[in-house]
């Protein structure tokens, strides 16, 4: 079995007109975090988070949120970013116990919502802040689950969740505060994935989904405010991470994955598909790419090297800049935030002002391409391969067949105690030394 990187040691997320925030993790699995005022010194946000970066949400211009799984505990540690500073420290969210990484959302100011999987039964437990508290206890939501979940939010009160079942399949579990609440059991998708899912909405009712098949091309699905497309959208290209997904605007998606070489890929849709892959050079990368948006026809993407650097690069509306060293991760001594693990109440941001600097865009790069077809792949994970939408499919990939029918949906009711199943091998990724780096851009 090939090796797949799943190992996702950053995230991002934007905030304001045109500032960035970048995390991470660093040696010992301790946070980090790197003011833009003092370029590449870092301070220690202490903590100890287990083997992945945390999960990093803005509700405002003002306010960030981090959650990371706590790597004594396993319970959910909370962190936040507000006009003072990351001052705060961490403060632990309930007793639930958790096995992967978290997926958050804000769908309005001062709301966060927040899955996790159980360490115990690998099922999904959600969590949320109203603007005054967190709930009392993690509300249990069944299922179980193979991969990192995905959430997105589409309206004020709607809430779409996605993950990968025991059978590879994608499932999906919505909320809708101005109905019925949480809907009974998870729908099933179909498919066989080896990837985490990705999922955005680019407007009201709308609903777009993405993951690494098992012949390492990547597949798509939509929901078009009353069905779900009927098949999983080939798109071609061959990778080795979970795809990452964002919307600059209704109509458009822009899809980044970890090709077999490492390289960082890129496709678009604004209407139609581009008719190939860009390659966005750079590398060899060592982590799934992460990327977002600061507006119309502007992106941002991030990856690490293998020697640990983290690396950045732009689309300024017109062209691709030149791939930019945000430096290697150490802490500058004297400069630990204190970890606060007990429980305790979330601050509210006030109003503040900040700086951006411009965009370092640079000059476009050269782009070669990758074919966006699934005839290209040349590894074969395992004897499965993608199905259609219907029960049962025969598929042929590299020269193997299979045979493949879905497994009954989760049940939002029925407890779960299967044991967490893992498809890919760990790289050594989680030996690398990484932190959090605080951008201003």
């Amino acid at each position: 079995m090939p090796i797949t990187v799943t190992q996702q040691l950053l995230a991002a997320a934007t905030w304001g007109s045109s500032q960035i925030a970048v995390v991470g993790l660093g040696s010992g699995s301790q946070v980090y975090y790197c003011d833009s005022s003092t370029a590449n010194s870092w301070s220690s946000l202490a903590g100890s988070s287990a083997s992945s970066a945390p999960t990093l949400v803005a509700w405002s211009s003002e306010r960030l949120d981090a959650f990371a799984v706590d790597q004594s505990s396993k319970r959910m540690l909370h962190s936040w970013r507000d006009p003072s500073g990351w001052g705060q420290g961490w403060e632990s969210i309930g007793t639930q116990t958790f096995s992967r990484p978290f997926a958050a959302n804000s769908w309005t100011s001062n709301r966060l919502d927040v899955f996790g999987i159980g360490a115990a039964d690998n099922s999904m437990y959600h969590q949320s802040w109203d603007g005054q508290q967190w709930q009392s206890e993690w509300e249990y939501h069944g299922g179980v689950f193979t991969s990192d979940l995905a959430v997105t939010s589409w309206s004020s009160g709607r809430l779409d969740v996605f993950g990968l079942g025991t059978d590879s399949a994608m499932y999906h579990l919505a909320y809708d505060g101005s109905t019925s609440g949480w809907q009974q059991q998870w729908d099933s998708l179909n498919g066989t994935f080896t990837s985490a899912p990705a999922v955005i909405s680019w407007s009201a009712d709308r609903l777009d989904v993405f993951g690494t098949g098992s012949d390492y091309a990547m597949y798509h699905k939509s929901w078009d405010g009353s069905t779900w497309s009927s098949d999983w959208e080939d798109l071609g290209g061959e990778f080795t991470s979970p795809p990452t997904v964002v919307s600059w605007g209704s109509g458009r998606l822009d899809v980044f994955g970890l090709g077999t070489d490492r390289g960082i890929y890129h496709l678009a849709f604004e209407g139609s598909w581009q008719a190939q892959w860009d390659s966005l050079g750079g590398g060899p990368f060592s982590t799934p790419p992460v990327a977002i948006t600061r507006g119309s026809n502007r992106l941002d993407v991030f990856a690490v090297t293998d020697d640990g650097t983290v690396e950045h690069l732009t689309w300024s509306g017109s062209s691709w800049g030149s791939w930019t060293s945000l430096g290697r991760v150490s802490a500058t001594a004297g400069s630990t935030v204190a970890a606060d693990t007990t429980s305790r109440s979330q601050a509210t941001s006030s109003s503040s002002t900040e700086t951006a600097s411009s965009l370092n865009n640079g000059q476009a790069q050269s782009s070669s391409t990758m074919q966006s077809t699934a005839s290209t792949v040349t590894v074969t994970m395992g004897d499965s391969a993608l199905t259609s939408a219907s029960s049962t499919a025969t598929v042929t990939v590299a020269g193997s067949v299979a045979t493949t029918s879905p497994i009954s949906q989760p049940s939002t009711t029925t407890a779960a105690n299967a044991n967490r199943q893992t498809t890919d091998k760990r790289w050594w990724l989680q030996s690398i030394g990484l932190g959090i780096a605080w951008l201003v851009i």
